[in-house]
């Protein structure tokens, strides 16, 4: 299927062949074999921009293979035959296959001494082994990753891009939004949120916090009021016991999908979602929260 239908295709009815094929990427491509970054399939953009963003993790492969560190078979191996090809002139190389050793096999054995040799069979072991190993820790790197963090990702930007775009843009769509998106799950896992706010200059400036434990009144108001019923009038004073019983119960149950997070970690009311709860439109809401904090300063 093409990349850009394909993409269409997930949009339109959730057909998964494009989310499928990047999988397929991330866990079979070997993408160092490519000596630039121009693959055949669209699709394989993003798949290695991906394996860029969990690089850092991938790194630790060679550090789970041992406990003790890691060495390459290949270095142990140079090692042993350039030791026994100097000594005693057997080649000890995987680029004949091995052949010189094995017609030599007990001049090398004598040479080496019995424990010497079976550490060498070890190596020639693991230099054989050592592609399914590394293979396989990071396929379970890969997949502890995907469901949490890059499946969750990778839907939401595919779902984002528009599809009239060319395939060069829709990549470079997709792998920025992906970033974006993959780095606020992974910290919003660590129970941080994202605030959004201008600076001074009027530059927009996101930062992540940690949620505090937040009065009710403050949700409700924010910072610099409090509550005098005697300054409101009749309607407004029971219009604001009921979004307070609303907002109390929310904050108790742990219940933070309809609040946003302050500057200082503080939950607020989101003025669309509370109003819906009370039955009011946004704008009317809107209007009368602020009268009544008009009214409380």
């Amino acid at each position: 299927m093409e990349f850009i239908h394909a993409i269409k295709s997930y949009q339109a009815d959730g057909n998964r062949y494009i989310i499928d094929r990047i999988h397929r990427h991330l866990l079979e491509t070997d993408f160092l074999k490519y000596k630039s970054t121009d693959f055949p399939e669209a699709e394989m953009y993003i798949a290695f921009r991906i394996m860029r963003i969990i690089g850092g993790r991938l790194a630790t492969i060679k550090y789970a293979l041992t406990d003790e560190g890691y060495i390459e078979p290949t270095r142990e191996l140079e090692s042993y035959s350039f030791h026994v090809q100097r000594s005693i002139g057997v080649k000890i190389s995987p680029d004949d296959g091995f052949e010189d050793l094995r017609r030599n096999a007990e001049a090398v054995r004598q040479f080496l001494t019995p424990n010497g040799y079976e550490v060498l069979m070890y190596e020639i072991e693991r230099y054989f082994h050592e592609p399914n190993l590394k293979r396989d820790t990071k396929h379970a790197i890969i997949n502890d990753l995907y469901f949490p963090l890059i499946l969750p990702a990778l839907e939401y930007a595919l779902s984002c891009v528009n599809t009239d775009r060319t395939e060069r843009e829709i990549v470079r769509y997709v792998n920025r939004v992906f970033r974006t998106k993959y780095y606020q799950i992974q910290i919003e896992a660590k129970g941080l949120r994202r605030v959004r706010r201008k600076n001074k200059d009027g530059e927009v400036k996101a930062k992540y916090v940690a949620p505090r434990d937040t009065s009710v009144e403050y949700a409700i108001l924010g910072p610099g009021t409090s509550v005098n019923f005697s300054r409101l009038t009749e309607s407004q004073r029971k219009r604001y016991e009921t979004i307070w019983q609303i907002v109390e119960a929310d904050l108790k149950r742990g219940n933070y999908t309809d609040y946003s997070v302050d500057n200082n970690g503080l939950y607020r009311i989101k003025n669309r979602q509370l109003a819906a709860k009370v039955g009011m439109h946004e704008v009317s809401f809107s209007r009368w929260l602020a009268a009544v904090r008009k009214r409380l300063c």
